[in-house]
């Protein structure tokens, strides 16, 4: 559970592996798929040039690793 895990002062690599073997990690990653799908449908009043950069942007923070 939650409360023992976290009374069990876990480290970083313990915290990813609760995330990942509880699925909270593809159900945050599912979230956000739809919120960037959403917010991508309104950059298509930007200009193309503009627009781009903004994907790009999204795109490098999305993809980051930690």
């Amino acid at each position: 559970s939650w409360d023992r895990f976290v009374n069990s002062n876990s480290d970083i690599q313990g915290y990813k592996e609760y995330y990942e073997l509880s699925e909270v990690k593809i159900e945050t990653k599912k979230l956000i798929d739809e919120f960037i799908s959403k917010s991508q449908i309104n950059l298509d009043v930007l200009p193309e040039e503009k627009r781009n950069v903004i994907e790009s942007f999204s795109q490098l923070i999305l993809n980051r690793k930690f």
